[in-house]
């Protein structure tokens, strides 16, 4: 059997990192005194729309760190019940190195995208929202606006 902490720095944290970067949710809301905007995140929405220019965001932090901790918590029920009760493999070094790389490409270009210097960061969501349409987000689909 793996032993916990190298199966979460190996497996665990990179999946985390990519299935968080591939797949999301996004939501079509009505802020209250703002425009219709889309905002991004599941389970709780983490990203919209920067409202003082265009090509900027709103980042909220608080449910950042939710979201990422349910995209960890997942990974990890789901990879550790499996190496427990289902199988116990060896961690391959070809799958941890490919894990690493995608992660890093992935987070890289969060980090790129994220820390442009429009964009705007707050500890929490201060504006109520009305939602009107939520779907799966993938990396790979353009969001068609409603």
């Amino acid at each position: 059997m793996n032993s916990l902490k190298e199966l979460t720095y190996k497996r665990i944290i990179p999946l985390t990192i990519i299935s968080f970067s591939l797949v999301t949710k996004w939501w079509y809301v009505l802020p209250i005194d703002a425009p219709h905007s889309i905002m991004i995140g599941f389970p709780l929405v983490y990203s919209c729309e920067g409202w003082h220019t265009s090509m900027s965001e709103q980042y909220f932090i608080l449910e950042f760190l939710i979201d990422l901790l349910f995209y960890f918590t997942v990974w990890f029920v789901l990879i550790y019940s499996i190496d427990r009760f289902i199988i116990k493999r060896k961690l391959n070094k070809i799958i941890t190195i490919v894990l690493f790389g995608i992660s890093g490409v992935s987070l890289l270009l969060t980090i790129f995208i994220v820390f442009n210097t429009d964009n705007m960061f707050y500890l929490k969501r201060n504006f109520e929202i009305k939602t009107i349409e939520t779907q799966p987000k993938f990396i790979w689909k353009y969001i068609v606006r409603p």
